[in-house]
Order: structure tokens, then sequence, then C-alpha cells
């Protein structure tokens, strides 16, 4: 959930409860600290997967032997189709690189047996770097093994929809007029097909109200001001909306990072509970208006003293606000999950266009394969526009919206047409899927697989073939010390703004890939991934400090290894 802004007040923290009647609640206290819940994995030991004949130059210092090839997982040439790029048969191995590389991940080790009382043969770490000015291999330590990639994978997520869609796709909502048109009403449906589009502004609360608008247009431009039927949303191939496999179980669902997707969303799939105080008047509002749930409101004033103790959820057919708000804290707002973002789009749409003076007497209705009707437009939003919410934000549900869409333009929206989708744009790439799992498009799936190297060359591919496409993405993604998952992270030595990365976190999971930047433009693509048992507190003191530490070598790298055009 996105952290929220008290002045002068310690950030807010989340905590689930289950109170009798198993209503799942968010509890916010602007006192005390959140611990988080990590995962585990089943420990084999670490694998260095660099040629054979730098054996010795990758012995740590600490004598320890180390296994040095994984020839179960090596790729085999001859079964990859003509014309795939083997970052592997183009290694410009780099001894001293390798070397800070695997210190910084003993290092890691040795911080998740202090503070976890691991071993190091209960741990994964897989991790490769790729030159992109010499197209060259630098590092690999595991690179070929797949892992779960947690929120690195929605770089490939975001990458495909680039390499698919281009740096000007969009989302399309087919609109339609199913009946006679007759003094200004419609007597008749109105029919959505669904374009996958999230309708979400990260910066505005409610994103519904412009949408309407372009719909209300199409329809004046037709002379429908009246609407007397119903609004039927045609979902296509979209898969209905429900949790992946191997998704959190069902006491998260109410969380935003647990948002469903679908043909058709609005609010990213959740609901937003915001509070605006003044001396005298608290008011308490449920966005997007016309979610179709019953609201129960009892929110009241506190003293100033008192920690911010605010409930929020959805039981059944109710959507629940209740709580304390201090004397002193202007305005708060929290964002939940819905129970099904198709319903909530359709409620939100029908209200929205009230707004805009547009009447619907009928009910909203689903209907896959609708007859066709007289075609009045298209509502067109770019996927540019979301690039943000999917790589500096992490927003899930936008993330697993973009999946959906590209197996849907495909003809597929369930999620293994949509897992095909990927395949296509990394072939496009001229990279090979391998042991690619995605089953949703946010990486939040314990069933997710993906190699380092698949990563790191799907951000390479995209540059070599794309480059006005890669600046996008580039822009999208967080910088070290400055904003997103890195905003406090690498704030100084040779990585601060040097760095664009993508962090990831599920339990027993950690990973941080993206680019190492040379004069503002791109010269390493790395990916550092993690999997260890479940044990709290383990990313903070041991994974992430070794992926910083990693990512500082590079960046020092780069300062004393300029590529060929920058030399001087």
């Amino acid at each position: 959930m996105r952290a929220l802004f008290f002045p002068a007040r310690p950030g807010p923290c989340l905590r689930p409860l289950v109170p009798m009647g198993g209503f799942w609640v968010l509890v916010l206290l602007t006192l005390g600290a959140c611990g988080g819940a990590e995962g585990g994995s089943d420990g084999v030991p670490l694998v260095f997967d660099v040629p054979l004949s730098q054996e010795q130059a990758v012995e740590p210092s600490s004598g320890r032997s180390l296994e040095v090839q994984d020839p179960v997982l090596a790729q085999d040439a001859n079964t990859v189709p003509a014309g795939t790029r083997l970052w592997d048969q183009l290694n410009g191995y780099d001894s001293q690189l390798q070397g800070e590389v695997e210190a910084a991940v003993y290092q890691g080790l040795k911080a998740a047996k202090t503070h976890g009382k691991l071993k190091s043969t209960d741990c994964r770490v897989a991790a490769v770097v790729l030159d992109l000015a010499r197209g060259k291999q630098l590092v690999a330590l595991g690179s070929k093994r797949a892992q779960r990639p947690a929120s690195n994978q929605k770089i490939l997520t975001a990458i495909a929809a680039l390499t698919l869609l281009g740096g000007n796709g969009s989302f399309e909502t087919q609109v339609e007029a199913l009946g006679t048109i007759e003094a200004g009403t419609l007597r008749g449906q109105l029919v959505l097909r669904a374009g996958g589009d999230p309708v979400y502004d990260r910066n505005h609360e409610n994103a519904m109200p412009a949408w309407a608008m372009d719909v209300a247009q199409l329809l004046a431009r037709a002379g429908i001001q009246r609407i007397e039927g119903d609004l039927v949303l045609d979902t296509g191939t979209y898969a209905r909306p429900a949790p992946a496999p191997a998704w959190p179980s069902k006491g998260e669902h109410w969380q935003e990072y647990c948002a469903l997707a679908g043909g058709f969303s609005a609010n990213a799939g959740c609901l937003s509970a915001v509070l605006e105080s003044t001396p005298g008047m608290l008011r308490v509002r449920v966005l997007p208006p016309g979610h179709g749930l019953k609201e129960e409101i009892s929110v009241r004033k506190g003293p100033a003293k008192k920690a911010l103790d605010v409930r929020v959820g959805v039981q059944g057919s109710r959507v629940i606000v209740g709580g304390t708000i201090p004397a002193g804290i202007p305005n708060w707002s929290a964002r939940f999950a819905h129970p099904d973002p198709v319903a909530l789009f359709g409620g939100a749409l029908i209200f929205a266009l009230g707004l805009h003076g547009v009447e619907v007497t009928g009910a909203v209705r689903l209907q896959v394969n609708a007859p066709p009707g007289t075609p009045l437009g298209a509502v067109s939003r770019p996927v540019l526009g979301q690039l943000e919410a999917v790589l500096l934000d992490s927003n899930n549900s936008v993330a697993d919206q973009l999946f959906l869409t590209l197996g849907a333009r495909g003809g597929d929206g369930s999620r293994a047409g949509s897992l095909g989708a990927v395949q296509t744009a990394l072939a496009d790439l001229r990279l090979a899927a391998g042991s690619l799992m995605m089953v949703d498009g946010s990486g939040l799936s314990r069933e997710n697989r993906v190699t380092p190297r698949l990563l790191a060359g799907a951000m390479a591919g995209l540059l070599e073939q794309d480059p006005a496409a890669f600046d996008l993405f580039l822009l999208a993604l967080p910088l070290a010390g400055r904003s997103g998952g890195l905003a406090n992270r690498m704030g100084k030595g040779a990585a601060f703004e040097t760095v664009r990365a993508k962090t990831g976190f599920i339990g027993g999971t950690s990973g941080l890939s993206g680019v190492a930047l040379e004069d503002g433009v791109p010269r390493l693509a790395f990916s550092i991934l993690v999997e260890y048992p479940r044990k709290a507190g383990l990313n903070v003191r041991a994974w992430k400090p070794m992926q910083d530490r990693i990512v500082q070598s590079l960046a020092a790298w780069i300062q004393t290894h300029p590529s060929p055009s920058t030399r001087r």
C-alpha cells in the first residue's frame, strides 16, 4: 500500500486484523513499526556459472570451494531457434568485477547467517551483468537458474508491452449502440468491449469522471442523451477476475496489492477511502462513487496526540470505514481492493455518465461476444501513461491489467494466453524464453520463475531493437536515491542518481534488476535474484545491503572502464 504522509508524524503502519464475522480490515497507526512476512524456499548450493577457464578467479577469499558450472540448467545452443541472442556465447568475463560481486554475495550470506540463523546452502543467489556498450556478459552467478522474481517480473511485463504495442500503444475500449436512437434516446443497450484499461490515475483518487467524459462525448456525437436499457460489458477473451495461482492467502485479498484485474476495471480495481478533516467537520468519501456496495461509515475525531486508528474493508455487499482520526491531521486516504473490478467499472461509469448529463436507466450486464451494435468510437488511453504505475509505484493490479491485455490482443486474454504473448515479445527481441513461467504480470505469485539472464537480456534486447521505447521504459524505473523503491537506497556513492532499477519482494524472495548509466547513457544491464527461507527482516538486513553493494560496484566499475564512445 502506498505510504501516507502526515506533517511531523511518523508514517502509518498497516496491520490486518480479523474481527468476529471474518471482516478483513486495515488498521493504520502513526506510532510503532511494521514487520513484513517473508517466505521460504528449498535450499540448494550457490552456483557460479562462469566459464571453466576462470575457476580459480572466482574462488572467494575464504577459500571455500564453489561449483562453477550448472550443467543441468546450461542452455543447449542446438535447441535454441536460429538467430537467438546468446549472451553466454559473448562472454567478456571481468575477474575484478566478478570478485567484487562475489564478495558482496558472501557478505549477504554472512548477514543471513547472523540474523536468520541460515546456512549458505539455504539461500539461492543468482545474478548477471551485461555490458551494453560491448555486447558482452561481465558477471554470471547462477544466471541460468530460474527463480521467483517478485516485482522484478514487472520489467518483463513492461518490455513485452513496449515490444508488442510500441511506445504509442494504447488501451482501446470500443463503444457501440445496440438498439434504436430516437429523440436523443437510445432504446436498447450501450455496449462496451473490453480493452483492459485500468482507468487509473496515480495522481488522483478517481479517474472515472474524465474517462466517462470521453464516453459522453461519443454519445453526444451520435445524438444520445439517455439510454433506456442496460450497460453491457463484453469482456471478450479476458479471464474473469480472480487471484492467480499461488497468490497470498485469502486473508490478504483485501489489500491493494491483491486487487484483481480483468477486461474492465476502475481505480485499478480498488476503492479509496478519503477523509478530509477541518475544524468542526469531518468528511468521509469512498471512491469511485457508484461502486455498488452499501457504505457503513463510523469515523470520529480524536485528541491530537491519539494514534490514527482507521479500519477499512469490504464484507459481502458492504464497505466499512470506521475508527478515529486525530485532530490536526487534515487529510488521509487509503486504497483497498474491491471484490470485482468489472462490477466496479460498470457502476462507476453509470454514476459518472450521470454527472455528464447521460442517464442509464438499466443495469450493468456482463456478456461475452455481445451482438454487434452501431460503432460510436473508442475510448483510448496510452499504455505509456501506466508505465510509472507499473515500474515506479509497483502497482500489481495495473501490471496484471497490462499482462492480460497483451494476451487479449493476441486473441487469448487468459493467463496462459498472456504468457504466450510475453514469449512472442521475447522472441521478437531474439531471446529464448526457456524456463520462464509467468502466471501474472506483477510477480506476486510464488509460481513465477525467470532467470536473471532473461531479465537483463530483455532490457538489452529492447535497447538494441527500439532505443526510443527503451528510453520510455528507463524513465519509468526508480532512480537510485531519488524515487520509487530506491528513494531511500544508494543515496550516496557511485550509484547515486546513476542507476535505475526495479525492486522486488515477496516472502522469501528479493530482487533488484535494472540499468547502470554512464553519462546518462545505459551502460550495464543487471539482475540480482534471491530466494531464502522465510525469516522476518532478512530482506532489510541481508539482501538489500547485498544488492546495494553490488550495484555500487557496478557504478564504480563504469567510472574506471569507460565505453569506447566516451573514452578520451
